[in-house]
């Protein structure tokens, strides 16, 4: 199932439990976020779970025994000092602009570094991934799609690595598209080094992303974690050229966890580089030889968002239920509603309502203000 698009609209995951959740945490010390996000001997996902019970990052810290003081605070604040001076930006779990796709997944980053920018309209992105040691059929068929893709308004999302990787970008790049790149190391220790001047390329026209210390050095063991961030910036994931047991067969298994979509270039039979696609084919990926076989795959509306970017807006009318409900509850308040009050008035499941406020937003809708309630703009 592909996750819903940006929408114009005309002006005018947790459930039960205590405690707030990840999308309306008041406007906590960035000190503190920063601390939770290094605080890595306890599981991203515990710490999750902890920040949902909790309502602040402090409370969360407080729970796992890191007691935000002294030198801790010391060396967080010369971390945050060193991210503005060198021009980057740090950006946080609950934020207005956090990626509402990446938001949604089980294991959000609870921060990011981005050097460049990530836009509002990057939630409508494709992410292309596929082997390192990719053939000149791969990386020519990654480049051609990312192109086609890219010029009909698509962000191409991948790893920056060399190979399918790195062909995506420069499709995207041809194209003057948008795309945006995301390590396996810090954004100062950019992996590999060779591709320096493509991260600097890709920076200009989107953004180079990392969820690990600036000079975090690419360990394997970063890999996956930066995989699962690639597939949750995204509405789906292609794979081009991927052996048996290739880490791009990894991406795919976690777009479908995400409930993302998955395609897959075939390649020539008999090719060691083409065995991982061909047996996520026969697992049910969708076959792609053309831009077209994933825009088909896309629904009506993200096609539609897609052709119409940057002409008309959508009328109230064309909203699902859903999205009239919460923006017709919006727009009858004076005041800013968080979650909990749309939820209790709506009696919407969580993630129907996540869902809807994320569509209502990227469509200009609606505004989540930087403590996490909403408000329709008029």
């Amino acid at each position: 199932m592909v996750a819903h698009p940006p929408q114009r609209c005309k002006p005018g995951k947790r459930e039960g439990g205590k405690g707030r959740p990840i999308s309306s945490y008041p406007d906590m010390s960035r000190i503190e976020a920063w601390l939770l996000a290094r605080a890595e001997h306890v599981p991203l996902r515990d710490r999750l779970t902890l920040l949902r019970d909790e309502g602040s990052f402090l409370s969360a810290l407080r729970r796992i025994g890191v007691n935000p003081d002294g030198r801790l605070r010391a060396g967080a604040e010369a971390a945050l000092e060193r991210i503005a001076g060198r021009g980057y930006r740090l950006l946080l779990l609950g934020e207005s602009d956090y990626p509402p796709l990446l938001a949604a997944i089980p294991d959000p980053p609870i921060a990011l570094t981005i050097r460049g920018e990530i836009l509002r309209e990057d939630a409508l992105s494709i992410s292309i991934v596929g082997s390192r040691r990719a053939t000149p059929y791969g990386r020519d068929t990654a480049r051609r799609l990312a192109r086609d893709l890219a010029s009909s308004g698509l962000t191409i999302v991948s790893g920056l690595a060399r190979g399918i990787d790195a062909a995506g970008h420069e499709g995207a790049l041809a194209a003057s598209g948008r795309t945006l790149a995301v390590l396996g190391s810090g954004l100062e220790n950019l992996y590999p080094p060779e591709h320096r001047k493509l991260a600097e390329r890709i920076a200009e026209q989107g953004a180079v992303v990392s969820e690990f210390d600036l000079d975090e050095p690419p360990h394997a063991r970063n890999f996956p974690r930066r995989n699962r961030v690639i597939t949750g910036l995204s509405l789906g994931t292609l794979v081009v050229e991927a052996a048996a047991k290739s880490g791009s067969l990894i991406s795919a298994r976690l777009a479908l966890d995400q409930d993302r979509e998955v395609f897959a270039v075939p390649g020539p039979i008999g090719s060691p580089g083409s065995e991982g696609v061909h047996a996520l084919l026969r697992d049910g990926a969708r076959l792609v030889t053309r831009a077209e076989d994933v825009l088909e795959e896309l629904r009506d509306d993200v096609r539609a968002a897609l052709e119409q970017r940057s002409i008309g807006e959508r009328v109230p009318e064309a909203l699902d239920a859903d999205e009239r409900a919460v923006l017709t509850l919006l727009r009858s308040r004076h005041e800013p509603l968080d979650l909990d009050s749309i939820l209790d008035a709506l009696s919407l499941p969580i993630d129907r309502a996540l869902s809807t406020l994320s569509r209502l937003e990227l469509g200009g809708c609606v505004r989540r203000l930087p403590g996490g309630a909403y408000h329709a703009r008029r």
